[in-house]
């Protein structure tokens, strides 16, 4: 009778453990659709930069051009509402369309994957989980003079996420891949969900990364280096000064310096930067992202208000092995 209690006593106790869990686990959005380059032809960025190396690559190509023509799963083509040129139609494609679009010459300049997503965050980590609900092959375009003139979507291909959740059989596709989403999408043209989360949800999503960073209870890694941030630095990204000198608007029309303390709000931030660790089962394609850190990104202008790119803030890692050596730019 002792052992009987023993034994429910540590299963309500683990019971209480993944409710405490989850409670601090909630929903970003339900879909968001990005594009990942996974063949960056710049050399001179780092390896893991919008990049996969060959075989691995090659490895994960070759099993999204054979699942599409397995049948296993559900393949779709698209076209955009002629009227709108916005909203998509989709349509199943027949195997004949698949092996007409899987030539040599599309496969090989396969150099981008779009993904159809799930995100949640926990609240007190800030830990990002990513559901993989679709897997799209992206193509370079190139005219006859070898321009490049755009990209093209080959097809989606929808995975079913209850049976990927059984799935344990996972091949690493990439220890370290780092690349940019916009989740507040310049162009209105596209479907919501396209490069965006909702006004809502995205205001939501930074101000439990604003909150918890400017608690001082996470390590927060400065951009581009990764060194360590005090209190003071990371308040100074968060509420910057900048001096600026102007001109008074009576004789003698003087000039003078004077502080600007610039006001952060949530709606600033507009892209998230994610370091990640790819893993898939290639018989299946369930695909496992493990979210290693995140760098929130805001626009950068001067003071005249002229647009000047854009500026990561700084960099929270959830694995311990990161910050690595070797990332130090």
């Amino acid at each position: 009778m002792k052992s009987i209690s023993f034994f429910l006593l540590i299963f309500l106790s683990l019971c209480i453990s993944c409710v405490n869990k989850d409670k601090h686990q909630i929903l970003v959005t339900p879909q968001i659709e990005y594009d990942v380059l996974i063949n960056n032809p710049d050399k001179v960025m780092n390896w893991w930069i919008q990049n996969i190396e060959g075989p691995k690559r090659e490895m994960l190509v070759d099993a999204i051009c054979k699942t599409a023509l397995s049948g296993q799963n559900k393949i779709s083509g698209f076209v955009f509402d002629t009227i709108s040129k916005k909203f998509r139609h989709y349509f199943p494609l027949t195997s004949e369309q698949l092996k007409t679009l899987l030539t040599q010459d599309f496969i090989q300049n396969i150099n981008k994957i779009r993904f159809k997503e799930e995100w949640r965050i926990n609240e007190k980590t800030l830990q990002i989980e990513k559901k993989v609900n679709g897997i799209a092959p992206v193509i370079a375009m190139y005219n006859d003079s070898g321009a490049f003139i755009g990209n093209k979507v080959l097809f989606w291909i929808d995975l079913d996420t209850n049976k990927n959740n059984k799935d344990s059989e996972k091949t690493l596709i990439t220890k370290r891949i780092q690349y940019d989403v916009f989740i507040k999408g310049p162009d209105s043209l596209k479907d919501w969900w396209v490069d965006n989360i909702e006004k809502t949800d995205r205001e939501k999503l930074a101000e439990i990364i604003i909150k918890n960073v400017s608690s001082g209870k996470k390590k927060i890694y400065d951009f581009p280096f990764n060194t360590l941030l005090k209190d003071n630095e990371i308040q100074a990204i968060l509420h910057p000064v900048k001096k600026v000198i102007l001109k008074r608007n009576k004789a003698p029309f003087d000039n003078y310096d004077t502080t600007i303390v610039q006001s952060f709000t949530s709606d600033k931030i507009v892209k998230l930067r994610f370091l990640e660790e790819w893993s898939f089962n290639p018989a299946t394609l369930a695909f496992e992202k493990k979210v290693l850190g995140i760098a929130p990104i805001i626009e950068n202008y001067s003071i005249e208000g002229i647009f000047r790119g854009f500026t990561p803030l700084f960099w929270i890692y959830f694995d311990e092995k990161y910050p690595a050596n070797d990332m130090k730019m």
